[in-house]
């Protein structure tokens, strides 16, 4: 072949590839499914979960650190189905997950995922008592 009807032909090829390229499942999602559950395990109906991959936390209180999240990006967000489950499509990593229930209940959990079909388990707590 002569050099300009190259040209074409590598073009054309390269077109191929760039296409073909689109057609191939990203393996870097994975799908992670966040159990939502109050102390008895039982499922919370209609809870949303928030999915934040860069945060920080004013407060080292176990539940208080939850209310006090800050710069925080959110990923993913989600309600649960009536299972308790919220599916989420995400990259491998480090992420905090909060869940926030329809009575104001709330909870949250970091961990790390990295396989297709992990779960992720958040216990929301109970409502703090007020004083009469």
């Amino acid at each position: 072949m002569k050099q300009s009807t190259q040209i074409p032909f590598i073009f054309a090829a390269i077109s191929i590839l760039i296409f073909l390229s689109g057609c191939i499942p990203d393996e870097t999602t994975i799908q992670v499914k966040v159990f939502v559950h109050d102390r008895d395990n039982a499922p919370v109906k209609g809870a949303s979960v928030n999915a934040y991959d860069r945060y920080s936390f004013n407060s080292a209180d176990p539940m208080e650190k939850w209310l006090t999240l800050t710069n925080a990006n959110i990923v993913s967000s989600r309600e649960v189905n009536g299972s308790g489950i919220a599916l989420m499509n995400l990259s491998r990593g480090k992420y905090a997950f909060f869940a926030k229930a329809p009575d104001g209940r709330y909870g949250g959990t970091e961990q790390y995922v990295s396989s297709d079909g992990e779960r992720v388990d958040i216990t929301v707590s109970p409502l703090p008592m007020t004083p009469v």
